[in-house]
């Protein structure tokens, strides 16, 4: 039944050498232990999910665009979400300016600095970005800090999604006394108006993720990543189980697919596109809500035809 459906995938990341040196940036610098522990942690991954090489590529804007529509147009995916990696994404701006019509990005702020609700402003006026992406354990900020408040009120006045990156994460510098999705409860509370998503379903705090979702009709959750996650929980969940149990919380309509998809070593996650397919088929999900699934909620959310 999906097979012939359109794909939005709502969570993508344009990894490319230039992204990383832009992401870089902004981060503090590593001392010398620090950073040979992270790359250890790095291996570790590498080896786990089976990829030949983490290491971003350097490649031409216009390179990366033919190579993710080549992806895209072999495993059936009509578009993607791709979320900057840091503050001025110069990079991805062009990227999705490449197809505008299959590439869409969210823009990265630091919520706290002052003018950071003028940056945003900016960037989805003037820049085509169609969304924010926050971080709070990288970024070093609870979601419910005040501070965050303009950025989160300018969000909820250009009508478009800010998507939260809680639970655990890859990079060696995060902080998890940031990364209880239960932060965000204030936030949508005092901010009806404004869409939420959570991604990765929490990432290790699926509990808190589906607390969130009953309290609060504006959170939305994706379903992104390979879910590593899953084998830390008290009882280790399989994919299905964390669907079933995200279609009988959030429902059909606050639900988003994404494969976290980025290296170009590896392409395209169709292996978790498929997954997702046939888990909602076996649910015996109706047609018409994994059509939302599978890109008709984040379209809603971007406000295109679908």
């Amino acid at each position: 039944m999906t097979a012939g459906m359109k794909v939005l995938d709502g969570h993508m990341h344009l990894l490319t050498a230039e992204t990383a040196r832009e992401a870089r940036d902004w981060l503090p610098p590593m001392s010398l232990a620090v950073a040979a522990a992270s790359r250890r942690r790095q291996e570790r991954y590498e080896s786990e999910q089976a990829i030949a090489s983490a290491d971003p590529p350097e490649e031409s804007v216009e390179a990366a665009a033919r190579r993710w529509l080549t992806e895209f147009d072999r495993h059936g995916v009509t578009a993607g979400v791709f979320l900057a990696l840091g503050p001025k994404p110069g990079m991805l701006r062009r990227f999705v300016s490449q197809h505008p019509d299959r590439f869409f990005a969210f823009t990265f702020v630091n919520p706290w600095e002052a003018g950071a609700e003028n940056v945003l402003d900016e960037d989805i006026r003037y820049r085509g970005f169609r969304g924010l992406k926050l971080y709070p354990s990288i970024q070093g900020f609870h979601a419910h800090d005040e501070r965050a408040y303009p950025v989160y009120d300018r969000a909820e006045t250009l009508g478009i999604p800010v998507l939260f990156h809680f639970g655990v994460t890859l990079d060696y510098r995060s902080d998890l006394r940031y990364s209880n999705p239960l932060d965000l409860h204030p936030v949508a509370r005092d901010f009806p108006g404004l869409p939420l998503i959570v991604a990765h379903a929490g990432a290790g705090f699926f509990r808190e993720a589906l607390f969130l979702a009953y309290h609060a009709a504006n959170v939305f959750v994706d379903t992104s990543g390979s879910g590593t996650w899953m084998r830390y929980l008290p009882r280790p969940l399989s994919r299905r189980e964390v669907l079933e149990r995200l279609l009988d919380v959030f429902g059909p309509d606050r639900i988003v697919y994404g494969s976290d998809s980025r290296h170009a070593s590896e392409g395209y996650r169709h292996w978790l596109l498929r997954e997702h397919r046939e888990i909602l088929e076996t649910l015996r999900v109706p047609e018409e809500d994994q059509r939302k699934i599978l890109g008709g909620n984040m379209a809603r959310l971007l406000r295109i035809p679908w």
